[in-house]
């Protein structure tokens, strides 16, 4: 089944280069705009001015502080490029980056099992909802911690791993409501 989102902002890796494209998913096929092809030195331009910011936003959340001490280099720069994308550029959209396959990475692989786990902890109906909205979104899987989404979606028949900083972080009713509806619809 498509998701009733309309369009969403990916950067996908293309021999070398970074390509911004527009993704529509529709029942008739994936529809696919390229907006912009980024070269290797502009990533690092991007990386370089971004760290300071990113660093300074992950250091007032211990959760967050605890995934970036944890996270490859290679998936750090792919989210530092997706923070730059919102927080520093003022796009509206979000920025879907293609990274590494992150469900292999032990920390990720251990951290979304132990969520999947809870989401079933009858018993602990915190801990439960807690665990829901973490791993469930409208990606084809979902692992949140706070502002950091990675997520896996399907685009043309081809599983693309990506990170994205979430604008807010959904971490209580109204603002998992408010994130549905202004990143997961219009975002």
């Amino acid at each position: 089944m498509k998701s009733i989102i309309l369009k969403r902002h990916y950067l996908i890796r293309d021999e070398g280069v970074r390509v911004l494209i527009e993704h529509s998913p529709s029942l008739l096929g994936d529809k696919i705009r390229k907006i912009k092809t980024y070269s290797k030195k502009e990533i690092a331009s991007i990386v370089s001015q971004t760290l300071p910011s990113l660093l300074k936003s992950i250091s007032q959340d211990k959760l967050m502080k605890n995934v970036w001490g944890n996270t490859p280099k290679e998936i750090q720069i792919d989210l530092l490029i997706s923070y730059n994308y919102h927080q520093q550029q003022n796009h509206k959209k979000v920025l879907n980056v293609q990274t590494q396959n992150w469900e292999k990475v032990t920390f990720f692989k251990q951290a979304h099992s132990l969520l999947i786990k809870e989401r079933y902890d009858f018993f602990h109906p915190r801990t439960a909802i807690k665990a829901f909205a973490r791993t469930i979104g409208k990606h084809q899987k979902n692992l949140r911690f706070n502002n950091i989404h990675l997520a896996t979606d399907k685009i043309n028949k081809q599983l693309i791993h990506q990170i994205h900083w979430d604008i807010e972080s959904p971490n209580s009713p109204k603002k998992s409501i408010k994130h549905f509806v202004f990143d997961g619809i219009l975002g």
